[in-house]
Order: C-alpha cells, then structure tokens, then sequence
C-alpha cells in the first residue's frame, strides 16, 4: 500500500484529467512515468519503475507485437509542458485506483493463502 501511496503522489498533480483514448493515455503515462526514473528522490524513481511497467503492460496487453516504440516517439513530439501536468493527474489518479485495488486484492491472497498453525 505504501507504495501504491508513494506513487500516486509521486505521479498526481492539480490538473483535470485529459480525455484521450487508451493508447494515447497509457503511453503518456509511460512517458510521465519514464521521466520519474530519473528522479533524484528515491520513492519518486521507484514509482517510475512501477508506473512504467505498468502503463507497458496495458499498452503491450492490448496489442501485443505493436511497434510502440514508433507510437511513443510521435506522442512525445505532440506533447507540451501542460499536457505533461495533465498527464501527471490523470495517471496518478489511475495508479492510485489501481494501487488500491491491488492491495485488496493481495490481502485477500494473503488471508486465504497464510497457513494456519497447528495446534
């Protein structure tokens, strides 16, 4: 959860979320998320770690073998400054959701999966 937490706040700002489409979205996360990486604060790194692999396995599981690397490469040429605030929210926001859920979701594996001492 902690690190669900440092990288919503790493990732959040105080703009709206943008409207995009998926791929448009995930790989500007991507790229907020890269620019994390390489960060001189150390929880800010590690949520640019998580973020990318993240925002690489949506973008890859939706389209697996796609040449993203030509996509992210005219997606950053479109970019400005302001897009990267807004991107910053709208990531944060889907990362904290997301980090949310997936400590749910442990704990519940961690609850049903712990063995029991024997008495």
């Amino acid at each position: 959860m902690a690190i669900a937490i440092a990288v919503s706040l790493a990732l959040a700002g105080a703009v709206p979320a943008f409207a995009q489409s998926d791929d448009a979205t995930d790989l500007r996360c991507f790229v907020v998320a890269s620019v994390l990486m390489n960060s001189s604060d150390r929880n800010q790194r590690a949520a640019g770690v998580i973020g990318s692999l993240y925002f690489m396995g949506r973008l890859d599981g939706r389209s697996p073998g796609l040449d993203w690397n030509r996509r992210l490469t005219a997606e950053m040429a479109a970019m400005s400054g302001s897009d990267l605030s807004a991107a910053s929210a709208a990531c944060g926001a889907i990362m904290t959701a997301q980090g949310y859920r997936m400590g749910a979701m442990s704990k519940r594996v961690q609850d049903h999966m712990v063995v029991k001492p024997q008495s």
